[in-house]
């Protein structure tokens, strides 16, 4: 039943010549598709949506999990990551992506940090800059809002509660200002990829003929510090061996 409702709507989309024209109509079809396990069908459908300039956590997850099917590590590794970013505090696009980092060889553990260096990072990282100003802009109406009540308003304990109110408010929002500005700090400093072939050779310089420092493997996430011609390079960073630089070939890596 559900492969001749897949059918009809591809039918039905054809039919009316607006198959590709519209990203619902794509995300539909790609929802429909993986569905019934057509994986490969959902995968384009979704591709589609991204190729016309339209991107939403939801369909760089549903993307991912397509990928996931279909044995295909790094490209649903890359899209939760794409997805996580949108919405850092997803608890099924963690999940899943913590998932399909088991299956990665590399197993590359984090160093320890302090916790409350720890508690400090979470916090900025749960949400995207954008939502961090949105916050900030809020919270400061609603101080302008207490100050004008603390000026206007006769009655004292209105008056108090409009002062302190409006003092708390102002504080808070320059904090979220300053969280949203150090995470859109991060977002433009800190690029990251994902390795996309099998063994990828880090090289100790931007030549093919260069000493190889490691073999790093599909699906692994690392830094990318600049780009070269054809060659990047990246930071890992790792408790048990340290930081290690090097580069890799261009084609070896999609940044997130």
């Amino acid at each position: 039943m559900k492969n001749i409702a897949y059918i009809l709507s591809l039918f039905l989309l054809l039919f009316s010549g607006q198959m590709w024209a519209d990203p619902l109509q794509d995300f539909y079809v790609g929802n429909q598709a993986y569905e019934i396990e057509q994986y490969e069908d959902a995968i384009k459908a979704y591709e589609r949506i991204l190729s016309a300039g339209e991107e939403s956590a939801e369909v760089y997850f549903n993307l991912g999990n397509s990928y996931y099917r279909t044995s295909q590590l790094a490209p649903a590794i890359l899209n939760y990551e794409r997805a996580l970013s949108l919405e850092p505090d997803n608890e099924d696009i963690i999940t899943n992506l913590r998932l399909a980092n088991l299956r990665v060889v590399d197993n590359l553990e984090a160093k320890p940090e302090f916790l409350v260096q720890k508690m400090w990072k979470d916090w900025v990282g749960s949400n995207h800059s954008g939502g961090w100003g949105i916050w900030a802009v809020v919270l400061l109406w609603l101080a302008l809002a207490a100050g004008a009540a603390f000026l206007f308003v006769g009655n004292g304990v209105v008056k108090r509660i409009g002062f302190f109110s409006a003092i708390g408010f102002a504080v808070v929002s320059l904090l979220f200002l300053t969280v949203g500005l150090q995470k859109r700090s991060l977002e433009q400093s800190s690029k990251q990829g994902i390795v996309f072939t099998q063994n990828a050779y880090v090289k100790a310089s931007p030549d093919q003929t260069a000493q190889d420092l490691l073999i790093l493997h599909e699906g692994v996430k690392v830094r990318i510090l600049r780009t070269t011609g054809n060659w990047t390079e990246i930071k890992i960073s790792d408790a048990n061996v340290g930081d290690i630089a090097g580069w890799l070939d261009q084609s070896a890596i999609q940044e997130i």
